[in-house]
């Protein structure tokens, strides 16, 4: 009985202790909430867009590479990009989503008709109910002319040791294959930093064929090889010298003429440059591998008794086959034309 009257003495106490509770509870169950609920679904979605060159080359690859991070910069997974490209004649869609690096590439071929204006790429990415939008954007380099001036940079392979005639050289071949002029900066056992930058800038090729390393990497004639990374920076000097004298030029590089492993580590540095020089990198390391592409030894040529070494004449056909598919890309429309005007 007087456990009762004192429940009813204080009915505040009592109140207040309830009060107390269904604060209590309401709080545990906020923070059962927030430790139930995904992390990811509270992250603020940020997007952005970009390309490795505004001024890709017509008739090429063109990569929009888009990043996706939250408010703190963390990698996004699985956003969903669709990429709206504002052509001038078509706006096509390329649909991927991210990696666990957050990261997603689109690639689209560019053709002549964009040459000269600039293309807008939107991207719109979708994560977890949240959108957003980035841009990017890039202007194509002008398209080739009908008669190119080709220019060919190099060593003995270039020169055309030891094809049987200079017409079966790869280089003579080429300039035969299409409509052009043609311009030969080299020697004969020549490294890259033997390259005349000032002579390769006076050219002005407008497709400019780069066959070095294969004496760097045996270091040849005095047998010091060079570092692959000299070879990178002397590659790259004759590019930007290229550039120099026509910046709207095409630059195709070949891999070395030497057997494996040799070649591997300069390999590697050729088509790092490349890369950054259009992505027209040949690999001949097969036509060098076969031995009906450069034997057999002491057969008169027109620069002398061949080595089994160099390519013969049947090397020099493949090779030529190789570069000569890498510039009918380049001249997209123009290739008909240019092979009917060579057959005839």
């Amino acid at each position: 009985m007087r456990e009762q009257q004192s429940d009813c003495a204080h009915p505040i106490a009592a109140l207040s202790r309830i009060t107390t509770c269904g604060l209590l509870a309401l709080a545990a169950l906020l923070v059962l909430s927030v430790c139930t609920t995904p992390a990811s679904a509270l992250r603020q979605l940020r997007v952005a867009a970009t390309v490795a060159s505004h001024h890709p080359e017509p008739n090429a690859d063109v990569t929009v590479r888009v990043k996706a991070v939250d408010q703190e910069g963390q990698a996004l997974k699985g956003v969903r990009c669709v990429a709206i490209w504002h052509l001038r004649s078509t706006t096509p869609r390329s649909t991927r989503r991210t990696n666990r690096a957050g990261v997603v590439w689109l690639t689209r071929y560019i053709g002549d008709t964009t040459s000269g204006y600039r293309v807008w790429v939107t991207v719109r990415c979708a994560w977890r109910g949240q959108t957003r939008r980035c841009r990017t954007w890039f202007v194509p380099r002008g398209a080739l002319p009908d008669v190119p001036n080709i220019v060919f940079v190099g060593d003995s392979l270039t020169v055309g040791l030891y094809a049987v005639t200079e017409a079966e050289s790869f280089r003579a071949l080429i300039a035969a294959r299409f409509r052009c002029t043609s311009e030969l900066i080299g020697t004969s056992g020549g490294q890259s930093k033997d390259v005349s930058l000032v002579g390769v800038t006076e050219a002005a090729g407008d497709i400019v064929v780069i066959e070095l390393g294969t004496n760097d990497a045996i270091g040849y004639p005095d047998l010091v090889p060079v570092a692959p990374a000299v070879l990178e920076a002397n590659l790259r000097a004759i590019a930007r010298a290229a550039r120099s004298g026509n910046p709207a030029c095409r630059l195709i590089f070949l891999s070395a003429w030497q057997q494996a492993p040799t070649r591997t580590p300069y390999d590697a540095r050729i088509a790092a440059v490349a890369i950054s020089y259009g992505r027209h990198f040949i690999d001949i390391s097969t036509i060098k591998d076969d031995p009906a592409a450069s034997r057999p030894v002491g057969v008169d040529t027109y620069l002398g008794i061949s080595d089994g070494w160099h390519p013969n004449t049947v090397g020099h056909a493949a090779i030529a086959g190789a570069v000569e598919d890498e510039i009918a890309k380049m001249l997209g429309q123009n290739v008909k034309t240019a092979v009917e005007s060579a057959a005839n």
